[in-house]
């Protein structure tokens, strides 16, 4: 789950990690509980267009995808979820695993922890163990300095970086950061100092064209938009702050904030056009559909956090190696359904967006997704 960032280079005292310890366990606990929403990721308003005459064979579909001159099993992996106590390295190994079966990379939860607590790292770099020949993805928090970049990217022997903005969660935090001026020159000085490629993603509330834009400016590979309508992470936090006896005066307003999925691609998908910078889709996908409706829709990979955690703690580490397996049997069917032979397909198939999706690209001036 996301963390705030850690201050300079000395390890914190035992109670914070205790702290940071005690939080990841709730955001653990609570997403299992949170709904999704209350604003819709908005794949209900996009409608793909049926292929009645299908022009391959379903053994035939490729779902192979290539990402930084890397050719990639599929274009899915799971997102960053959790790692530090002891639970969250069986997680991590859990997912690790059904991943490598899948095809899928995968990305770590926030190692801010590991970077304070040595004892945590294993936590982490089971991922590497359970994973090892796959795209692996390492995480922090986008305040971080490079020093501690590269010591996350060395705990997994990462494929890439990816640095996580979540304003929104932290001002909600009782224990969360206020500051957040400096954060587009440390993802910057990241970049710069970084070997690997460096992703920037919301963690559920979107970003807008503006937005991508300053990172686009700061050198990023990757963004991810990870829009509004998936797991609330203003919720997690609000049924902390109850207990911790800090709430917004309109709690409410909170829940709502934040840009879906779709419009989300739309404004990214705008300010990247001209570059080659990946488009990663997140925030909401919840079924295979809603995986190639973000692939259609010019999505170079999606990613996936909360179903999968959901399967794995109801069903067990069988249980999602079947539900990721079926998953892309789903995508090949859909792919086939459409008239596509390969993922490179998709980005070119007709489509139609209506309801609050489409009025929302009006007012914002996108005609169209395509980059």
């Amino acid at each position: 789950m996301t963390e705030d960032d850690i201050e300079g280079s000395q390890p914190d005292p035992d109670p914070s990690c205790e702290e940071r310890l005690k939080r990841k366990m709730d955001h653990l606990d609570l997403a299992l509980t949170a709904p999704d929403g209350p604003l819709s990721p908005g794949f209900s308003d996009v409608h793909l267009i049926h292929r009645a005459a299908p022009v391959t064979d379903l053994p035939d579909i490729d779902l192979r995808t290539a990402l930084w001159g890397r050719e990639l099993s599929s274009p899915f992996f799971v997102d960053a979820m959790t790692g530090g106590p002891r639970m969250g390295g069986e997680v991590n190994a859990a997912l690790a695993g059904a991943a490598r079966a899948a095809g899928w990379g995968m990305a770590a939860g926030s190692q801010q922890i590991a970077l304070q607590d040595d004892h945590c790292s294993e936590t982490f770099a089971v991922i590497r163990q359970n994973h090892p020949s796959g795209w692996v993805a390492a995480n922090l928090s986008a305040g971080v300095d490079p020093q501690h970049a590269r010591r996350a990217v060395e705990m997994l022997s990462a494929d890439a970086l990816q640095l996580h903005l979540n304003a929104a969660q932290e001002l909600l935090m009782p224990e969360g950061d206020r500051e957040f001026a400096a954060i587009l020159d440390s993802i910057r000085a990241v970049v710069d100092e970084c070997s690997l490629p460096v992703m920037v993603k919301e963690v559920g509330f979107g970003i807008s064209r503006d937005a991508a834009r300053d990172l686009l400016d700061c050198g990023v590979h990757a963004i991810n938009v990870a829009g509004a309508g998936g797991s609330n992470f203003a919720a997690i936090e609000l049924s902390r702050a109850d207990a911790a006896g800090h709430r917004p005066v309109q709690p409410a307003d909170y829940l709502s904030w934040g840009i879906p999925t779709v419009p989300s691609l739309a404004e990214t998908a705008s300010a990247v056009r001209d570059s080659d910078v990946a488009l990663i889709a997140s925030g909401g996908v919840r079924s295979p559909l809603d995986a190639v409706k973000a692939l259609v829709l010019g999505a170079d990979m999606v990613s996936v956090a909360g179903p999968v955690w959901r399967v794995l703690r109801l069903q067990g580490e069988a249980g999602v190696r079947d539900y990721m397996r079926r998953w892309n049997e789903d995508v090949g069917r859909f792919l086939l359904l459409l008239g596509a032979g390969n993922v490179g397909d998709l980005s070119s198939l007709p489509y139609v967006i209506t309801g609050d999706t489409a009025e929302y690209m009006r007012g914002r001036g996108h005609p169209t997704f395509r980059r």
